[in-house]
C-alpha cells in the first residue's frame, strides 16, 4: 500500500527545507566514523538524525502526523516501539538496490518528503513498476511487507529529502495469540545476510507464516542475532509448553539455512517466485497469503 500527497509539509517547514536544506550539517555529521550513518555516506547515501537539528519538525511528525498516518495505513492507531526522523541525501551517481524495509518488524511505515526535482523511488506493484514523482514537497508512505519491493535507480543530481519511519518490532509481540495453546519461539540467527534485500531477516517472517499455516499459536521472535534467553523466559512464564526453533526450520517440511553459497540462488527465486516450483517458492506463497490477509496483524504486545 502506497499513499501519496503533493504540497504535504506546512509552509513553515516547506520554506525552510526546500530553500535551505542542511546539506553541510548532514555532511559534517556523516564524516564522523563513529556514527552508524558514516559507512553508507561513503557510497553517496547520507543520513542525519533530525532530532539533533530540528526538534520542532520531529515533534510535529510524532504527535500530529503519526496518529493520522497509522489510521490511513493500518486502519487504527497501534502502539509503536520504533520511530525516527532523518535527513536523507543521495549524491549524484548513487542508487539503492531492491529492498522492502520490513526486516525485523511486525509492521512498518516508511515515509519520505522529497525536497527537489529528481529521480523518485520506483515501487513494484501488481501491474508492474511505477515511479513516485520526485518534486519539492511531494510526500509518499509505504506500508512495508515482505513484498513491498522498491528501488532507486542511479540519480543524476543530488537528491534532498526527509525520511521517517514508525513500526513495531517482532521481538516485542506475540503473533496468533491463544490462551491455552503451546508457544513457539523463533530464534533469528545463523543465516548469511549479505544480500541488500536482507534475506536473513526474511527467514523469521517466513517461519512465522509457516507456523501459522500449520495451525501453531503464540509465536515469539528473538531479536536479530541477539541472545534469545529474554524472549524464551517471557514465553515460559506465560505458557506451559514452549517450543524453540531456528528461523528457517519449517516444521513438517525441511530446514533452510542461508549461506554465502546459496543466498543468490534464493534471491533469484524470491524475486521470481511465480516462475519456480521449489520448497522455497512454496514457502513464499504461504507467506504472501499470510500477509495479504493481514494475519501478521493478529498480535499482542509483550
Amino acid at each position: 500500500m502506497v499513499y501519496e500527497k503533493a504540497d504535504w509539509l506546512p509552509k513553515q517547514f516547506a520554506d525552510k527545507y526546500i530553500n535551505n536544506y542542511p546539506e553541510q550539517w548532514i555532511r559534517d555529521y556523516c564524516s564522523n566514523p563513529e556514527v552508524d550513518e558514516h559507512d553508507s555516506s561513503l557510497y553517496g547515501n547520507y543520513s542525519g538524525p533530525a532530532e539533533l537539528y530540528d526538534t520542532e519538525l520531529c515533534d510535529w511528525i510524532e504527535y500530529s502526523v503519526l496518529p493520522v498516518l497509522k489510521t490511513q495505513m493500518l486502519g487504527k492507531v497501534y502502539n509503536h516501539d520504533h520511530h525516527y526522523v532523518s535527513y536523507h541525501m543521495d549524491e549524484k551517481n548513487s542508487w539503492l538496490e531492491h529492498h522492502n524495509d520490513l526486516k525485523k518488524f511486525r509492521w512498518l511505515i516508511t515515509s519520505q518528503i522529497y525536497l527537489n526535482d529528481n529521480q523518485g523511488v520506483i515501487v513494484i506493484e501488481k501491474d508492474g513498476e511505477r515511479t513516485i514523482p520526485c518534486k519539492p514537497n511531494y510526500f509518499y508512505a509505504i506500508k512495508a511487507s515482505p513484498f513491498s519491493w522498491h528501488y532507486v535507480p542511479e540519480v543524476k543530481e543530488q537528491k534532498n529529502s526527509i525520511l521517517f519511519r514508525v513500526g513495531k518490532k517482532n521481538c516485542n509481540t506475540i503473533a496468533n495469540p491463544h490462551p491455552t495453546k503451546p508457544a513457539w519461539v523463533i530464534v533469528n540467527d545463523n543465516h548469511c545476510d549479505a544480500h541488500y534485500a536482507k534475506l536473513g531477516l526474511r527467514m523469521g517472517n517466513l517461519t512465522e507464516a509457516w507456523l501459522h499455516h500449520n495451525e501453531c499459536f503464540n509465536i515469539y521472535h528473538s531479536n536479530w542475532r541477539e541472545d534469545p534467553t529474554r524472549i524464551i523466559n517471557k514465553a515460559e512464564h506465560k505458557h506451559k509448553v514452549v517450543n524453540v526453533i531456528n528461523s528457517g526450520e519449517f516444521i513438517n517440511s525441511e530446514t533452510i539455512t542461508l549461506t554465502d553459497d546459496n543466498i543468490n540462488d534464493y534471491a533469484e527465486q524470491i524475486f521470481n517466485f511465480e516462475s519456480y516450483d521449489t520448497t522455497w517458492t512454496n514457502l513464499e506463497k504461504v507467506m504472501k497469503n499470510y500477509y495479504d490477509n493481514d494475519c501478521h496483524m493478529n498480535y499482542l504486545d509483550i
